[in-house]
């Protein structure tokens, strides 16, 4: 069972554990909040899926929270852990001797101004 951090209702009322909670690092998760992430992401909700969701949030943010009390003094700083390289090669303008670029340029359907013409795209 993961302890979460407390809604605004667990603190409106004389619980102290909850108002004792809300000291630490938690973040205060309200209705006001979940409509507000339920507006940008294009949610509707019912008012009892409000009170549901901040429950919810709220337990989703606290077990998160538990990452800070990971001891990580001597994990060493990392950005990927696979050992993998990158795999692209560097972006380079080629300069192809001029029968080969007019050889190829032969191939294209459409060519204006040095460049070729291609169907547009959106």
């Amino acid at each position: 069972m993961v302890e979460r951090c407390p809604v605004k209702a667990d603190v409106a009322g004389s619980n102290p554990a909850a108002r004792a909670k809300l000291k630490s690092n938690c973040m205060l998760i309200d209705k006001d909040l979940v409509k507000k992430v339920a507006d940008l992401s294009k949610v509707t909700l019912e008012d009892s899926e409000v009170e549901h969701f901040a429950k919810e949030m709220a337990e989703v943010l606290s077990y998160a929270d538990q990452l800070s009390e990971v001891d990580v003094t001597d994990a060493a700083p990392t950005d990927q852990v696979t050992g993998l390289l990158s795999v692209f090669r560097e972006d380079l303008a080629i300069d192809y001797p001029a029968d080969k670029r007019a050889k190829l340029l032969n191939t294209v359907p459409k060519f204006e101004n040095g460049y070729v013409v291609v169907p547009k795209v959106i």
